[in-house]
């Protein structure tokens, strides 16, 4: 089952902070690229722990599995996406590269009963 629209804004939310909303300081964007990207996980981790800063859109994600790649694309429109990291022949600039880990152990052990 993907995960709705209301995890991601739940998993976007950020923590309260005693700094007056004034006092922050927005700081430089940075790129970001995702390969095995999912449903975009780091992505929303580095918006979340970036303190402000604007993660940069339009890099690049990856990501093979159909469903997963229609979340993605749903919750950031336009960003580019491939299907597959067989297709890239380089990698974009960025500032961060991320790149998940397969979650099929994972999966399959919960399916058996394991």
């Amino acid at each position: 089952v993907a995960p709705s629209g209301e995890f991601i804004r739940y998993l976007r939310r950020t923590p309260p902070t005693s700094e007056p909303q004034q006092q922050k300081r927005r700081r430089p964007a940075f790129s970001h690229a995702e390969l095995f990207a999912g449903i975009g996980g780091f992505r929303v981790a580095l918006e979340s722990a970036s303190g402000g800063a604007d993660v940069a859109t339009g890099v690049m994600a990856c990501e093979k599995d159909p469903h997963a790649r229609a979340i993605y694309q749903a919750n950031w429109p336009g960003a580019p996406i491939c299907e597959s990291v067989e297709e890239l022949e380089t990698l974009p600039r960025c500032d961060v590269l991320t790149a998940g880990f397969p979650c099929q152990p994972f999966t399959e052990q919960v399916g058996s009963g394991g």
